[in-house]
């Protein structure tokens, strides 16, 4: 596959700004602020009893010694993080961006932005960020630059007709080709040579995980278990306010792949109340973490931008969706992807976004991402650490110590046991083809 790498590595510049917008530095810029406070009193002209200026000094300092282990997980973590764009060519899936208008058929390009650890020189686990519809590769930065930050490599791809920019418009239905994007990207990081590679260290092959926002989530969703479109490699899937409704139980048992939903209650653009609470009833291996207050669009990077007092961003996001969005191929989408012999649903009547109006107010973004990010990065930690006893530490953290650090966010596993795979349903194939 060919690759045409862009400019030189850039800096991502965001990991101090996060790390500000966390409530563990929140905290210790408080009580940092007290101790000085508390030294500036203890030296201060007016009489004070030795043993009391000790005491008020001690109290106020020795809450900012070092946090437990625990708190690591509230700030960026050690590595400096660069990210690189590439352009992957899929030529054996061309692409006709006129929708069958006359044009011709050109090859499947994927532009992607890479972000990376600068000085880890460790295996890495690849995480591929599949973007919602109308966004882009820069949806998920926020996440990526988090990851990226604690060792892993993300790589996050336009999807060619479903992206803002797309020539004639996004087109919804060109989902049952985004599985094959993410599947190219993997092909193409696993392929660098030390030369190529924009990062010190390699790709763990055993440790690739996919996340997706919205359609996105559907894509990831269907990378990690279609039975004929699956990528083998992927061995843990995250999807962000993705639909379920089309999923049935059966889908999830061709393979062995932990999941992980979040999504927030307030999203009516994919309906919480009929879609996300589904994981627990029909995932195997999977679990849901639910946001009171969240948004739909609150879990993409440009809502970060967007001024607090236009309030519920998914406000914005009805209006434009009930005006452009077309959900009329739908049935013919999903015969496409096999259903129902695949293990996928059609729904009756065809799920529709925004049937309800968003509430007037919303979680703030900043702070929906903020868990987000905790979220997904301690649910990846939970399968890819190397010690079991990090991977069970990040698993009890989103049992017991999430709740307790974001009241707002809830966790719940799945109550379906895992039946063996079976074989039969399954189609895996040699990793040059799937």
């Amino acid at each position: 596959m060919p690759i045409h790498p862009g400019p030189r590595p850039v800096l991502s510049g965001r990991r101090s700004q996060s790390s500000d917008e966390l409530g563990g530095a929140i905290h210790r810029r408080e009580r940092g602020a007290r101790c000085r406070l508390a030294m500036r009193l203890a030296g201060a002209t007016f009489v004070v009893p030795p043993w009391l200026a000790l005491v008020v000094l001690g109290s106020a300092c020795a809450v900012v010694a070092p946090r437990s282990p625990e708190w690591a997980r509230f700030g960026a973590g050690p590595f400096r993080v660069a990210h690189r764009d590439y352009t992957f060519v899929d030529r054996s899936r061309p692409v006709d961006p006129s929708a069958g208008d006359g044009g011709s058929a050109s090859p499947r390009i994927l532009k992607t932005r890479v972000w990376f650890p600068l000085d880890d020189s460790a295996p890495h686990a690849l995480v591929v960020y599949s973007h919602g519809y109308f966004s882009n590769r820069h949806g998920g930065a926020y996440l990526a630059e988090w990851l990226a930050s604690r060792g892993y490599v993300v790589a996050a791809p336009d999807h060619p007709l479903t992206h803002r920019w797309a020539p004639y418009g996004p087109r919804a239905d060109d989902v049952v080709n985004q599985p094959g994007d993410l599947h190219a990207v993997i092909d193409g990081v696993l392929a660098w040579g030390a030369l190529e590679r924009p990062f010190p260290g390699t790709i763990d092959p055993q440790q690739i995980g996919v996340v997706g926002l919205s359609l996105g989530g559907m894509t990831a969703t269907l990378a990690a278990f279609h039975p004929r479109l699956r990528d083998h490699r992927i061995s843990a899937a995250v999807s962000l306010a993705g639909p379920m409704t089309i999923f049935g139980p059966r889908f999830f048992a061709t393979a062995p792949v932990a999941f992980l939903m979040v999504a927030g209650d307030a999203d009516v653009i994919v309906d919480y109340g009929t879609n996300a609470p589904l994981v627990l009833e029909r995932v195997p291996d999977g679990a849901l973490v639910t946001i009171a207050g969240a948004s739909h669009a609150g879990f993409d990077d440009a809502v970060r931008r967007m001024p607090r007092l236009m309030g519920n961003p998914d406000r914005i996001a009805c209006w434009w969706l009930t005006s452009n969005l077309d959900l009329s191929r739908s049935r013919e989408v999903l015969t496409a992807l096999g259903a129902p012999e695949s293990g996928m649903v059609v729904p009756e009547p065809t799920p529709r976004p925004c049937l309800q109006e968003p509430p007037a107010a919303a979680m703030d973004p900043v702070r929906q991402q903020l868990i987000t990010q905790v979220v997904v990065a301690t649910f990846f930690e939970s399968r890819f650490a190397e010690e079991p006893s990090v991977r069970r530490g990040a698993e009890e953290y989103l049992q017991r110590g999430l709740a307790a650090d974001f009241p707002e966010a809830t966790y719940r596993p799945s109550s379906v046991a895992a039946d063996p795979v079976d074989p039969s349903a399954e189609s895996r194939v040699s990793g040059d083809e799937r």
